[in-house]
């Protein structure tokens, strides 16, 4: 076989809103009042918070945030990189527990823009998922929130208001939301679209789709490296499934890589969710390279 086209995306491992929040855990952590709990999973990794479990931090699991809460008694509570809404900030309160956030500021940004919406009278149509904590934390601020999960749900929505505003789950795909925009904006021409998909997503999407489009239909193997729970890994699992001349794959870490599997294919493409560690892609890269 000729030596393997190896196509490594340049937008890889962790996006800023999880350096930052991871970052942000390492340096205070001495200082928190214990126990130290954190509301959810830091970021969507299963080997981040095993090492935050191993550093003492406690995660709670539950239905929703607020079930989340009456888990605690005392100590510190770290709200994760997918914010939470006001009725969490307020329980933390009532409760007597030290706060430590580490919303995301892009997630922060989009969700004060959603409420600034809300306040001067808009419905909200919000694209997301039902129980990703991001998702949890915007519906939950008013009834005026509508969450539309996929295009059929558009049939069900009623909205008698002038002013509807059109916002999403920042990890959302701009390709996987299009048409769902385009026939939310049939139904209601008015519609005005706010900003919120955040650049990393943007960003590592329109990368995978330009790379795999410059193929010109030659046979691939796109590996997207990410946690199962990681949604924007799922949209790039799903927009590389897309393009049909190709193979994609999702794994966590090295040890899910079928070799035989990639000794098949003379270009590979390699990509990683935003909350993937760049030690783990940089692992899969190296394992690939090692390939005769």
């Amino acid at each position: 076989m000729n030596k393997k086209n190896l196509f490594i995306l340049e937008n890889q491992g962790f996006c800023f809103g999880v350096t930052r929040a991871i970052k942000l855990c390492e340096d205070n952590l001495n200082s928190f009042k214990k126990p130290v709990y954190l509301l959810g999973d830091l970021v969507h990794n299963k080997n981040v918070s095993n090492y935050f479990e191993n550093l003492g931090v406690k995660i709670l699991k539950g239905n929703s945030r607020l079930e989340m809460l009456d888990q605690i008694e005392s100590g510190t509570v770290i709200i994760t990189a997918h914010g939470v809404g006001s009725n969490i900030y307020n329980k933390i309160k009532d409760k007597g527990l030290a706060l430590f956030d580490c919303t995301c500021p892009f997630v922060k940004k989009a969700s004060d823009l959603i409420l600034e919406h809300i306040n001067n009278n808009y419905d909200i149509i919000y694209i997301g998922k039902k129980n990703h904590p991001e998702t949890e934390g915007v519906i939950s601020e008013s009834k005026r929130i509508h969450l539309i999960e996929n295009i059929d749900d558009i049939d069900n929505l009623v909205i008698n208001n002038d002013l509807i505003g059109l916002s999403n789950q920042t990890t959302m795909s701009i390709y996987d939301i299009e048409d769902i925009v385009n026939k939310i904006k049939e139904k209601y021409p008015h519609v005005v679209i706010l900003k919120t998909i955040c650049n990393a997503t943007k960003n590592r999407q329109k990368e995978l789709s330009d790379c795999l489009t410059n193929l010109n239909n030659k046979e691939f193997l796109c590996i997207v490296v990410g946690d199962p729970t990681s949604n924007n890994t799922l949209m790039l699992e799903k927009r590389a499934k897309s393009f049909k001349n190709g193979l994609t794959i999702k794994i966590e870490d090295k040890n899910m890589l079928d070799i035989n599997l990639v000794k098949k294919y003379q270009n590979v493409v390699i990509t990683s969710g935003a909350s993937t560690p760049h030690v783990i892609v940089n692992e899969v890269i190296d394992k690939i390279k090692s390939i005769n």
